[in-house]
């Protein structure tokens, strides 16, 4: 019997799922050998693959195959004493288990010299033919020898942490797993009350029910912040029982010292977040207010912004008036305007924050004009409206939208609707009058809008609230833009031609928004614009047409620098100064006829306000009061209330 030194299996690279093992066996005078393993692919092409080596005693009956130029002859050796593949592997695992460690490493250096072997092309010379039986059976013992690799991988893991954890203090131990449970807990929480709180139908409940489940867990003194969020949760979802309910188990945890108060003015924010919320939370909110008042002895004027909000509710909805005809809504008005003079009166004790759901009560019930009046006397007091207050203002305007028609010339225009005026956008191309379509209205992809110049290539007409009795309807017209530069010169002239014909005869026209970006300086496209709003305004009082009102909008303001922007609006101001003349005259009903070339009269005013300074200022005022300039951009929300209020009069808010 001969005894060799049977170098253990090294597994390796599995090449298209056919992971097959194969030896070739060498003997030397010390009985060594070496064990070359490959990868069978279809078709029983050998392809590198790895290298094993066996560790212990073996005695073994195995066909060996020598092939290409190192071998060959094929040689069998038998042998009396056979060891079939399963005693084989049982040996191996013996030898692994005395000492797997250093087995590990043995594995890994054999691994690494098969590397190396193949990156000398040594491997390149085996040939391509092996026994198939031995394939075979070492494929077998090879995945078995896997596992058993895996396996011991897993046991020293498993020692290395149980002797990790034998060196850790018992209170070490604790604090790491009260920390990550109490922070998986709340964010178990936060996720269930984001369903919970938003659901329409028994969320009031869903909330409540969180809370004692806080409660339960002992969670009620790791987020105070969070708590309150809960709590104050209640008191906007519809009911009073509920909302009553948290308020005092609020409170009771707060006595019991359970739980700390995040915002010393949370019972105010709370009374306040009941009056505003709707009319059904009123009784909510009268009963916690006048537990407040009792225990911290204040007055009603903190409660201000919610009592004008309950107030404002008050007022039926018009569109239930046919459903309860009963109801005095002039009283319910009279006593809601009271109380807005009140709030105006006291504004400055206010943040932004406590006015904005007064704006959302008085769009809820329509009353528009004192949602402006109230946006001006916050600005008057250094209270620049916010995001929300604004989203509540468009919120207000505007219940329905949607894209009517498309027109690329005037028969495909939809009938004029003298009860729905049109609001046209106009401007060079890529100004950015979709965007401010969609700005205005609040929505994000009513008008579709492109980086790319001259995306727009007809007229997009958007009607507003069409068929609400409760509100004004109307049409936002989105036109395209002019000077587009890859346009042919005939699709450009008949852009023009179209613009300027509809500006001339529509009779349902109502207002001309005239966008110049705030970056640059008046194009002559900008001037051409100009021109044409000049002609058609003149057409149209001659022809005995409605005036349409006309508006200069500059746009992108975010991205302009502050002495850019003051230099845009300076020279649309003089830009605009004769076309300002051509709108007075347009008005002014003592004048029958108006002449655009009559160069003689503008010589007579010029020489008539420069003998006489005060009146030359107060022309110059007039005239600059009949183009405004308003300043938006799309991107920062800035200026949407300032066109809201330049259409209330077009529109007949």
């Amino acid at each position: 019997m001969r005894e060799i030194l049977l170098i253990s299996i090294l597994l390796a690279y599995r090449i298209n799922s056919f992971s097959i093992l194969s030896t070739q066996n060498e003997f030397s005078k010390s009985g060594r050998c070496s064990v070359i393993a490959y990868a069978l692919l279809p078709g029983k092409k050998l392809l590198k693959s790895s290298s094993a080596s066996v560790a212990g005693k073996v005695s073994t009956n195995i066909v060996v195959k020598k092939t290409s130029k190192i071998v060959r002859k094929a040689e069998i050796v038998e042998k009396d004493e056979v060891e079939s593949t399963d005693e084989q592997l049982k040996n191996l695992e013996t030898a692994a288990n005395a000492n797997r460690f250093e087995w590990e490493a043995q594995l890994k250096a054999k691994l690494d010299e098969w590397k190396e072997m193949k990156a000398n092309g040594i491997l390149d010379t085996m040939g391509d033919e092996v026994d198939e039986d031995v394939i075979i059976q070492m494929d077998s013992m090879s995945k078995r020898l896997m596992r058993k690799q895996r396996g011991i991988s897993k046991e020293k893991e498993a020692s290395d942490k149980a002797v990790a954890a034998s060196l850790r203090l018992p209170g070490d131990e604790a604090e790491k797993k009260e920390g990550p449970s109490q922070e998986q807990m709340m964010r178990e929480f936060k996720e269930k009350f984001v369903m919970v709180s938003s659901s329409k139908e028994g969320s009031a409940l869903g909330v409540y029910s969180l809370l004692n489940e806080m409660k339960d867990k002992n969670m009620l003194d790791f987020d105070s912040e969070f708590l309150e969020e809960v709590v104050l949760a209640c008191a906007r979802l519809e009911s009073s029982s509920i909302a009553i309910a948290a308020y005092k188990l609020y409170q009771k945890w707060l006595s019991e010292k359970k739980i700390i108060q995040f915002n010393e003015n949370f019972d105010i924010i709370f009374v306040n977040t009941c009056f505003s919320s709707s009319s059904s939370l009123t009784e909510a909110g009268n009963t916690v207010m006048n537990i407040v008042k009792l225990e911290k002895q204040i007055s009603n004027d903190v409660f201000l912004p919610g009592l004008t909000c309950a107030a404002i509710y008050e007022i039926s909805d018009k569109r239930e008036k046919k459903r309860a005809k009963k109801l005095n809504n002039e009283g319910a008005e009279a006593a809601a305007i009271q109380a807005l003079e009140v709030l105006k009166l006291k504004i400055k004790e206010f943040e932004v924050c406590d006015i904005n759901p007064v704006i959302r009560a008085l769009g809820r019930r329509r009353l528009v004009s004192p949602i402006f009046e109230l946006l001006d006397c916050m600005r008057a007091q250094g209270m620049p409206p916010d995001d929300e207050s604004l989203e509540f203002l468009a919120n207000a305007l505007v219940v329905t939208v949607g894209e009517e028609s498309k027109s690329k010339t005037m028969k495909d225009l939809p009938e004029p609707n003298m009860d729905m005026p049109e609001v046209v956008f106009a401007g060079r191309s890529n100004v950015g009058k979709s965007s401010l379509v969609n700005f205005l209205v609040n929505r994000k992809a009513l008008a579709s809008i492109s980086p790319t110049p001259g995306h727009t290539t007809q007229f997009h007409f958007f009607a507003v609230n069409k068929e609400r009795v409760d509100l004004p309807s109307f049409y936002l017209v989105d036109v395209p833009g002019l000077g587009y530069a890859e346009a042919t010169d005939g699709t450009q002239d008949s852009w023009r031609s179209l613009l300027e014909r509809y500006l001339t005869i529509r009779d349902s026209l109502g207002a001309v928004f005239h966008l110049i970006d705030s970056r640059h300086q008046i194009t002559p496209t900008d001037e051409m614009m100009m021109e044409i709003v000049g002609r058609a305004s003149a057409s149209r009082k001659a022809a005995g047409r409605k005036p349409f009102l006309y508006t200069v909008i500059l746009t992108k303001t975010d991205k302009a620098s502050d002495k850019g922007l003051a230099k845009t609006e300076r020279d649309v101001r003089i830009g605009t100064r004769d076309l300002a003349l051509i709108l007075k005259a347009t008005i002014d009903e003592d004048n029958e006829e108006l002449n655009i070339d009559n160069e003689e009269k503008e010589e007579e005013i010029e020489l008539s306000v420069v003998e006489k300074g005060e009146q030359k200022r107060q022309m110059m005022s007039e005239l600059d009061s009949l183009v405004p300039i308003l300043k938006t951009s799309s991107l920062s929300r800035i200026g949407r209330d300032d066109v809201w209020k330049q259409l209330q009069s077009v529109i007949g808010y």
